[in-house]
């Protein structure tokens, strides 16, 4: 397949589970570090974030407040749901900060991971956002495909478009946000399979949910190379035989780890 010529030498050979245990678990500024250097972009340093809230009542999106930290500088921006009040809050990159960040890189496109998170839950799921410099586009993309569950693509849309419509009258951008239905080009249920890429759709124990930060970096890394669009990407890595998406997967995690040994110092 063409399509992985272009990252043949990310993906090791053997592989064995704890580097997958690891890459699950990796702490945020590592995987932000290790993409960064995959898809060549420049890191700004991230002091100050804006907070917006939803409510399950209200359905609309408020600004809350911002504010600037240095003992917490460089984390993530997150969609966070709070069980008891019923909200969700998303913590999102100050808006010169990510004015920054867009305007350092000259790529065409520019990565920005977002992470979910539940009260009271541990676990985590991790997503993207991307922006195409080229077409002033913006796109969100979940390797489970649609975004469902507590934290659903209408709640991620609603945040992200406010937020994007801020920054444009900020900073005088013409920015679109896409909203995720619609640039998955999805008219029916029996559309969506073909959009997800972790066990939802594989129905198997070896790629599954926990893979999801892993995907979000093997995506970024071929969008990188500007040979193919994003749902040709999505589409052909679904197309790949289980048995051989498996090595594919862990090989490239393999790798991944071996990477970030290199450069985290």
């Amino acid at each position: 397949m063409e399509l992985l010529t272009h990252i043949t030498d990310y993906i090791s050979p053997i592989y064995n589970q704890t580097s997958k245990d690891t890459f699950s678990r990796l702490p945020f500024d590592k995987y932000f570090k290790l993409l960064n250097l995959y898809v060549n972009q420049t890191q700004c340093n991230i002091n100050n974030y804006a907070i917006f809230r939803l409510d399950d009542i209200k359905n609309d999106v408020e600004f809350v407040n911002d504010y600037s930290t240095f003992s917490d500088s460089n984390t993530y921006q997150v969609i966070y749901y709070d069980t008891t009040d019923k909200s969700y809050l998303f913590q999102a990159f100050g808006f010169t900060d990510m004015y920054e960040l867009i305007i350092s890189n000259q790529n065409r496109y520019v990565f920005i991971p977002v992470m979910f998170s539940i009260k009271d839950n541990k676990t985590g799921h991790a997503t993207m956002l991307i922006i195409d410099k080229q077409t002033n586009i913006i796109r969100f993309f979940d390797s489970n495909g649609l975004t469902k569950g507590i934290i659903n693509n209408n709640i991620i849309d609603k945040f992200l478009k406010t937020y994007i419509d801020i920054f444009n009258i900020t900073f005088n951008e013409t920015y679109i946000y896409i909203e995720q239905q619609s640039w998955l080009g999805i008219t029916n249920h029996n559309e969506i399979n073909k959009y997800i890429l972790n066990s939802s759709n594989l129905k198997n124990n070896d790629v599954n949910a926990g893979h999801c930060m892993i995907f979000t970096l093997i995506i970024a890394h071929l969008l990188s190379k500007e040979k193919f669009e994003l749902n040709n990407i999505i589409t052909e890595l679904n197309q790949i035989k289980q048995n051989e998406l498996l090595d594919l997967v862990m090989g490239y995690t393999e790798r991944a780890i071996e990477n970030l040994k290199l450069i985290d110092f």
